[in-house]
Formats: structure tokens, sequence, C-alpha cells
């Protein structure tokens, strides 16, 4: 408490000296340089750009917005800067349009002078403005019902060469509304999407795309989830007993080596599938007159079901063969 009151002795007696005086003196005429100064800027005019949010009222149940209604327009306006300086320290100032003033048939319509006066009449007589952005508004509408359709997707996608699509390509949702001004082409039976174009994906993937709407129409929702499910591919080896088919009866033939090793690929989901893979050569393809105990080549053949299995290759690709009449 004591240092306190020191402190406000020695400031008391700094000021009643001569050199105090001096300097209070020239504090407060800068003080009050500095509110005169402040109160000329603030009724100077400036010119600035001025956004302004948009806003449709009245708008009946029955009423779906066709085409966008801009977010803000933008206007040049000249006031002074004590007018001005609550549009750039507060909210954005709000044009409203009511609905049932500007429609006409199909269209919102707001002329360049009509729009110039809500913006006027939102702003105040005080405030000039030269241009605004855009100058005028034209927007579709419809009444109609709207009209359930499925989505079409346009994707291409190729994934890295040891991954593989694991099913279909799905959008979510798999169907749109589409709200039209006129009825809807009769060739139109279904909504597509903006180009999806992906290469060497070695993950599953969702990607958010656009939705193409017809002319004079809207769809809803806009945008669609697409997911495309990637696996691995998982390297697998098999060994088969090779067969000699459609041979004569009574004759025997037999293959060397007696067992073929299949090497292939398989979803990494589908890991514990075994696949049923018959390799086999054909009696048939021996020469004619074939002797017994002569020993011959065959070519070697693969058959097998399912197409989980990718990349299948047999060793051998043939065989001697050994006719046993």
């Amino acid at each position: 408490m004591s240092s306190i009151s020191k402190l406000k002795d020695n400031l008391s007696n700094s000021v009643h000296t001569p050199r105090g005086k001096n300097v209070l003196t020239f504090s407060v005429f800068l003080v009050i340089s500095a509110i005169l100064w402040m109160v000329m800027t603030l009724n100077e005019d400036n010119q600035v750009e001025l956004a302004c949010q948009v806003r449709l009222t009245h708008t009946p149940d029955s009423v779906t917005i066709i085409s966008s209604l801009p977010e803000e327009l933008t206007t040049t306006v000249q006031a002074a800067n004590s007018t001005l300086l609550k549009y750039h320290w507060g909210d954005k100032p709000v044009i409203e349009i009511n609905f049932k003033d500007f429609a006409h048939g199909n269209r919102l319509i707001v002329q360049s002078s009509e729009l110039k006066s809500l913006i006027r009449n939102r702003l105040g007589a005080n405030i000039k403005f030269s241009t605004v952005t855009p100058d005028s508004l034209s927007i579709l509408y419809t009444t109609r019902r709207p009209v359930r359709m499925p989505v079409k997707l346009d994707v291409q996608v190729n994934v890295d060469s040891e991954f593989i699509l694991a099913g279909n390509i799905k959008a979510s949702p798999d169907s749109v509304l589409v709200f039209s001004v006129d009825p809807l082409a009769a060739r139109t039976h279904f909504i597509e999407t903006e180009p999806i174009r992906l290469n060497r994906l070695t993950e599953s993937t969702e990607v958010k795309v656009q939705l193409v709407a017809p002319r004079n129409s809207r769809v809803s929702p806009t945008q669609v989830t697409v997911s495309i499910p990637i696996e691995p591919l998982v390297d697998c080896t098999l060994d088969v007993p090779i067969e000699i088919q459609d041979a004569p009866h009574g004759v025997d033939a037999v293959p060397f080596p007696a067992n073929a090793s299949i090497a292939y690929k398989v979803p990494e989901s589908q890991v514990d599938s075994v696949p049923d893979f018959i390799v086999y050569a054909l009696y048939s393809d021996l020469p004619r007159g074939a002797k017994k105990g002569v020993t011959y080549r065959l070519p070697l053949h693969l058959d097998y079901e399912g197409d989980i299995f990718h990349n299948v290759v047999f060793i051998p690709d043939s065989i001697e063969c050994i006719v046993d009449r």
C-alpha cells in the first residue's frame, strides 16, 4: 500500500513541474486531435464492394426451386465510413425476395431496377450504389410432382496388377428424385453420374460424384457416393492328378508325370475356396495306329468352374503317354 502511495506522490510531483505541465498539455491536445481526426474520417465518403445475402421468402410448399438462387449479391456502394462501419463489423445485410411478388409462369424474375430497389430499401437511402452482380435474377421453379429414377454410373476403374475388383460397383443412394418444369422426355430412363476415371487402385474406395440433371430439371440429392470394392490377390498352388480322357474301352494310357502343378491367384476373402481343377490329355490326340509300349507326347488341357480364380497356369503343359492295351 505504501508503494502505491509513493508512486501517486511521485506522479503528482512530476505533473506540477514545468516539464510535466508541458507533457500533460501535449497529451490533451493529442487526444483531442485524434478524436477530431476520427470524426472527420467517419464522415468522409468511401466506395467499397459490399456482399449481401439473398433470401427467398413466402415460397409455397408446392414449389420446388430448379435453378440455383445466388447465395450473395455483390454491389459497389458509396457512403460515409460511419455508415459502412456496421457492415464491415456486423452481419452481411440480407436482401429478401418475396416469391409472390416476382413469380411469372415457371420463373422467378427480378429485373435490374427491381433488384436495385430491394437493395436500396435494405441499405437505406443514404447509401449510393452503382453496380450489382448479378444485375438481375431469373430462377426456374416447378410445382410438378417429382419422379424417382435409378442412378446409372459412368465409371471406369483399373486396379493394380496384384489386386482385383471384388464385386459390383454400387451407388448410394441408387435412385433419386427428379423435379422438372416440363414432363421428362420419353427416352429419359435414368440419371447418370459425372464421369469417374480411376487408375491403379489398391484398396476399396468411396467417391462422391455429382449427378447430371436433365435440362430444366433438378435432382435430389445432387450427388451420390460410389463404392468400389477392391481386394488383394493371394498366390496359391495345387497339385492335381492328370487324366487321360476318351480312351477306347479296354485300353489304358499311362501319363508321365502323373500330376500337374497349378499356380493361380484368388481374392483374399476367397483364399479357403477349393478349386475343382481337372487337368487332362485326350487319347484322340495320339497318332493313328499308336502302338503298345511306345511313348507319345500329348498336350494338356485344363477345365475349372468359377470366376474367382485368376492367372491360372499349369506345369507341365504336355506329358509323355505310354499306351498299355
